[in-house]
């Protein structure tokens, strides 16, 4: 059997390989009119561990989860920026801004859809639910 130093010297390292790290949610709260969040929450899949990670401003929060989710992983690498999304349907997402009252934006991304949430002061709310890697409109609830 090897120890340690003679795996090292077989160049096999006798630390474990990471598992792969796999998005399994996005949201970002309280996005302004270019699709940048106030804070932003991941939940991150690696290996049989879920962990949910949130950034609001300067701070990060990491803490692993009870559960796991069923949706499918999010290739970061094939989904709009938000600030591409908003580029492309600012016409649509922008219909209601436009009266003056003040809204919140909240975005969600999992399953191959980027759903906007927009909610008005005057208790309004739209739901507008986008291709995540398109950003063609799919669907509103107008």
């Amino acid at each position: 059997m090897l120890n340690d130093e003679d795996r090292i010297a077989a160049n096999e390292s006798p630390v474990k390989t990471m598992p792969e790290k796999k998005f399994k949610a996005i949201r970002g709260r309280d996005l302004d009119e270019n699709g940048y969040a106030r804070s932003w929450t991941f939940v991150i899949e690696h290996g049989d561990i879920y962990s949910v990670v949130m950034f609001s401003g300067n701070k990060v929060q990491v803490s692993d989860s009870p559960g796991m989710l069923s949706q499918s992983v999010i290739d970061t690498s094939k989904i709009m920026l938000p600030r591409e999304l908003f580029d492309k349907n600012r016409a649509v997402i922008s219909n209601t801004t436009r009266t003056g009252i003040p809204v919140t934006r909240d975005l969600s991304i999992s399953d191959g859809r980027a759903t906007l949430t927009i909610r008005g002061s005057s208790g309004v709310t739209r739901i507008l639910v986008f291709d995540a890697t398109t950003g063609v409109l799919n669907s509103s609830n107008d």
